[in-house]
């Protein structure tokens, strides 16, 4: 849970009293934490030892080993930690399972309060008890001074004890007023102390305006936000309201996994090997006929089913376009591999089981993610359409606004938000890093609504990647995975679950090591330079959380983004038979010829005019009611009926495609082929028929 400013009643040790028998005189084993709770009702108990002996994990080894507990658990050689501490904490070594249950090993001690301080202070002598073995030490002569205690008669063991517990440890623990979790808050705070520069270095290198981050780690969180939520000057905050994109999925992943839940008992039971036909069957169609009968919602939800990603058929798209039409226009799109064969990433996807869930449930998604997941985790600040939360007082005024640096230009330039109604399961939810931190305990202490057999089920991978896909996986030397929602890798030893989303304008980062129950989030407003951001951040905060070494660079893939392709360079790559000995073979007809309008089922329409004199066909697509991403076309000729496709998504980047124009037998223009999905291969096309 988040630290709190609750206090609780100071527990205060003093010096005075006589040495009297340990109850447990006569018995070998020392006694345990639940035993010492019987006998203390009205004490706190802790154990304390020597700081040499400390077995700190991660964060607690970085803050020993830097003196930064020294205000919490002691001074000097020894230390103290109250066994709630010790609880929350679980990976301390103060503690030790035995037969009789946990006890401390090092020396257990109790900090009186309640009725029985209220008694010592009455009568002037408030005192600690520390029990040692077989001894209880009530005299402790000059506690607050002393570092050793005094040498007991008859009890060499102790006199042996070297070096002792420093009683300026026990004197620190009994009488700290936070709660453990407060303790913890500090901890995590105090080890990322000094962060702030590295991010403040990191924001100006990759040209990033604001970057919101909540760290999760043994129960314990930490926020903060740096930067702008709007240029020029419009301070971040950690409620900051951002698109989360493709971190979406892993919530349509769990949805799928409550409804199998759901379902089990009942005459149609879903399972993760359902045909997704099966449910919408009219609706859910492939270009193959194989591949409709039998791609599952396991196969959807991790990316196998063969479909490639046609990431400008979204771009290109209608706005208002309702999921239906969405899901039927997947007939219309080519596949590029067999299905389980080759994962390649598909946003389609995961909006087809957004609407297969839909029917079957009868519920809106985000409806039902609201009821079964939000709610119950006390995630009441996240929303399922950006667009909506533009339009409701006190949310739009949160919403961060995108940018991305165009170097050529040295300025950052606005960008347009999701505007796309079927984005649902695939991209559609709007939060702040305090929202995703409750979704990260949740997934960390598996306490979300799923069962413990679909969280198993969601976190299971299921196919394997051939390469590395993203800027996150650039360092990480291992295979790579995806599980339903969530990649998977090995980081340093450690299983890493991680997922990221992007958009012009917005990328997002969420990371989980459960075995450290480590987790974190990054949101920032730039998308090309947000990931490179965060894969320097996130190895970063892992060094100084866990104390798991940075990977070295892999130099096989880019370690910054690459520059903005030219169209001379394009032409080189997707035409490589023009070259200087090979001229470029003048067009059959005139360029005017080919004005006009082109349309596909599932890309929709481009209609091309010629421009700068008569030398370029272009179509404008910018019109943000009428497409999703505001996109111009041009056509530059390049060899006989070849050109050079330009798509220049939101004015500010190109990405060149290799397009062709086929002429019918009456020598007119029917037809426009260009290469948007290079998963298909080399002369591949989306063939756009001329109306």
């Amino acid at each position: 849970m988040r630290a709190t400013l609750v206090a609780l009643i100071p527990f205060i040790v003093a010096a005075t009293a006589a040495v009297g028998p340990s109850p447990s005189e006569g018995n070998d084993s020392k006694p345990s934490v639940s035993e010492l709770q019987d006998k203390y009702p009205d004490s706190d108990i802790a154990c304390c030892k020597n700081t040499e002996e400390i077995k700190g994990d991660g964060i607690l080894g970085n803050l020993l080993a830097k003196g930064a507990l020294n205000n919490l658990l002691g001074v000097g050689d020894s230390a103290c930690a109250k066994t709630s501490l010790i609880e929350n904490l679980n990976i301390l070594g103060f503690t030790e399972k035995g037969s009789e249950g946990v006890s401390c090993t090092g020396t257990p001690a109790y900090c009186p309060h309640g009725e029985e301080m209220r008694g010592r202070d009455a009568a002037g002598s408030r005192t600690a008890i520390f029990v040692y073995d077989k001894i209880e030490v009530t005299d402790v002569a000059m506690l607050y001074d002393a570092q050793i205690f005094p040498k007991l008669d008859g009890d060499s063991k102790d006199a042996a004890w070297n070096p002792p517990l420093g009683a300026k440890s026990i004197r620190q623990v009994c009488e700290t007023q936070e709660k453990p979790e407060q303790l913890l808050s500090k901890m995590l705070a105090a080890t990322l102390h000094g962060w702030d520069v590295v991010v403040a270095a990191e924001l100006e290198k990759w040209k990033v305006p604001g970057l919101a981050v909540s760290v999760v780690h043994n129960g314990d969180s930490w926020s903060k936000a740096y930067g702008v939520a709007e240029l020029p000057d419009k301070p971040l905050t950690t409620d900051s309201l951002f698109m989360a994109c493709s971190t979406t999925k892993a919530f349509t992943a769990a949805a799928t996994a409550l409804v199998i839940q759901d379902t089990k008992s009942s005459e149609a039971p879903l399972k993760w090997d359902t045909p997704v036909s099966s449910v919408i069957r009219d609706d859910f169609v492939l270009a193959d006929p194989h591949a409709t009968a039998n791609t599952t919602f396991e196969d959807a939800l991790s990316h196998r089913t063969g479909l490639p990603d046609h990431f400008p058929r979204i771009q290109l798209a209608k706005p208002r376009e309702n999921i239906r039409d969405a899901v039927r226009t997947l007939r219309h799109l080519p596949l590029a591999y067999a299905p389980r064969t080759t994962w390649d990433y598909n946003n389609h996807m995961f909006i087809t089981i957004s609407y297969a869930l839909e029917q079957k449930t009868g519920e809106e998604l985000g409806l039902f993610l609201k009821r079964r997941i939000w709610e119950p985790l006390g995630m009441r600040d996240t929303y399922f359409n950006v667009q909506q939360v533009k339009k409701t007082p006190g949310l739009k005024d949160r919403l961060v606004r995108g940018y991305e640096w165009v170097k050529e230009q040295g300025r950052h330039l606005s960008q347009p938000d999701i505007n796309y109604a079927p984005i649902e399961g695939t991209g559609a939810i709007v939060s702040t890093v305090l929202e995703y931190e409750k979704w990260i305990k949740a997934l960390l202490t598996r306490s979300t609504p799923m069962t413990q057999e679909g969280h198993d089920a969601v976190f299971h991978p299921r196919t394997i990647l051939s390469q590395p896909v993203t800027t996150i996986h650039n360092n990480l030397d291992c295979t790579h995975l995806y599980a339903l929602g969530w990649f998977v890798e090995n980081y340093q030893g450690q299983q890493f679950f991680w997922h990221t989303g992007g958009w012009p304008g917005t990328s997002i980062l969420v990371g989980l090591i459960p075995s450290k129950n480590f987790g974190f989030v990054m949101m920032s407003n730039t998308n090309l330079g947000g990931t490179f951001l965060h894969k320097t951040l996130y190895q970063d905060l892992i060094h100084r959380v866990l104390g798991l070494p940075i990977p070295p660079p892999n130099v096989k893939y880019p370690q910054k983004p690459k520059d903005q392709e030219t169209s001379a360079e394009a032409v080189r790559r997707l035409f490589k038979s023009v070259s200087p000995d090979h001229p470029p073979v003048p067009l059959a007809l005139p360029l005017d010829a080919f004005q006009g309008t082109y349309t596909h089922p599932a890309y929709g329409s481009l209609t091309f005019k010629l421009v700068e004199g008569g030398n370029l066909l272009h179509a404008d697509c910018t019109a943000e009611e009428n497409h999703v991403l505001p996109t111009s076309v041009d056509l530059s000729h390049v060899s006989a009926s070849f050109f050079l496709a330009d798509l220049c998504e939101s004015g500010w980047r190109s990405a060149y495609y290799a397009a062709e124009f086929h002429v019918a037998a009456s020598g007119k223009p029917d037809k426009l082929g260009i290469g948007l999905e290079p998963a298909l291969g080399e002369g591949e096309y989306i063939w756009f028929e001329r109306v």
